[in-house]
């Protein structure tokens, strides 16, 4: 009992002395208004997004920067999606809007939606973000510069998630607590090793050049989290990249309810752990279902001091990730049986290879 007591807490101090490195480092999009004058081609898979596309189209416009293109490929929309862009051609005469192909055997459908947009796309930066992603004050400048200064074949920058609903606060704030008790973001661009990766889709910029040498999104077409595949796959090529937080410069309401939040994380958490079950629910058991056990078999002092260093690390991830500290913290115990609902439907879709996102399987 004493020696799973002392493997429990070790793995607690190990991810809150995570949190606190990326509190006290933390890996920030920062302003940075140095003059862009090459083309950066703004790229946007969009499938039923008559909801969205059309505050992100607005927040480009809106944009000091104005050497850019817009190309959003409708992806089967059934919605009016393609209505709504049009709209915005009237105002922006850059947004353009592309019609996309039948999906190859083998492919996912985000990722032959971006290959698409690559091929039309003119830019010297490709800067692919969601349709329910938008930018603020000077992002586009301060992200090429960014992947300029830092030398980058690769820049992901994880949006500030909005949340307007106890719902999504049950589901969203995970993404960053496991990102940023897990992983020493500064790693991400000190070390060249793929396992040090973390990417979010959501926004991803790119070397142009090198992208299409190695036509990133074909490689890796055939994997869920292509956002992550893409910046592995470039790492064992040898090329910098990193991934930084969007420090107000870049929004996001990711999911609507819980159902939404649910199917949403269900897809690609298991990536997360390396694709192993073992490693989830060790994860799960060491995190949560631990301390149930030794609520009745240690000492009440230890418990305390376990339960004030997840409280603290809940309070620096909150402040770096722009939450809401108190939410955080209040429904922690809820938002980790909410992980576990994700990760018991992520292994129960891998097993009976049923993941499906928009329609479409995900599970080739």
């Amino acid at each position: 009992m004493i020696i799973l007591w002392w493997v429990t807490f070790i793995f607690l101090l190990i991810r809150f002395l995570v949190a606190a490195l990326n509190y006290w480092f933390p890996q920030l999009l920062k302003k940075d208004v140095s003059s862009v004058t090459d083309l950066v081609s703004i790229l946007v898979p969009a499938r039923n997004e008559e909801h969205t596309i059309g505050l992100l189209l607005r927040s480009i416009y809106e944009q000091n920067f104005r050497n850019y293109e817009v190309l959003v490929l409708d992806d089967f929309s059934v919605d009016n999606t393609a209505d709504m862009v049009r709209e915005s051609r009237k105002t922006d005469s850059r947004v353009k809007l592309l019609n996309g192909k039948e999906l190859p055997e083998k492919m996912l459908g985000k990722s032959w939606a971006c290959h698409q947009l690559a091929l039309a796309a003119k830019g010297r930066y490709l800067l692919f973000l969601d349709a329910d992603v938008v930018i603020k004050d000077d992002f586009i400048t301060n992200a090429v510069n960014k992947l300029k200064n830092d030398n980058l074949a690769l820049l992901s920058v994880f949006p500030d998630q909005k949340m307007e609903s106890r719902e999504e606060i049950l589901v969203v704030p995970l993404m960053n607590y496991l990102l940023l008790s897990l992983l020493p973001m500064f790693l991400i661009r000190k070390s060249h090793l793929p396992s040090f990766s973390a990417a979010v889709g959501q926004c991803m910029l790119y070397d142009a050049p090198t992208y299409k040498k190695h036509s990133i999104h074909l490689a890796v077409g055939n994997n869920i989290t292509e956002d992550i595949a893409s910046m592995k796959f470039l790492k064992e090529l040898g090329y910098n990249c990193h991934s930084v937080l969007g420090n107000g410069f870049i929004e996001c309401r990711m999911y609507r309810n819980y159902t939404e939040g649910i199917e949403g994380f269900a897809k690609n958490i298991l990536s997360g752990f390396g694709n192993s079950y073992t490693a989830l629910l060790l994860y799960l058991f060491l995190s949560f279902f631990a301390y149930l056990w030794f609520l009745w078999f240690i000492p009440k002092t230890h418990l305390w001091l376990a339960f004030i260093l997840i409280g603290y690390m809940r309070f620096m991830i909150s402040k770096i990730s722009r939450q809401n500290v108190f939410d955080n913290i209040v429904y922690h115990p809820w938002q980790m049986l909410t992980l576990i609902h994700i990760s018991l439907l992520a292994i129960q879709k891998k097993i009976t290879k049923t993941s499906k996102w928009k329609g479409r399987i995900t599970d080739l």
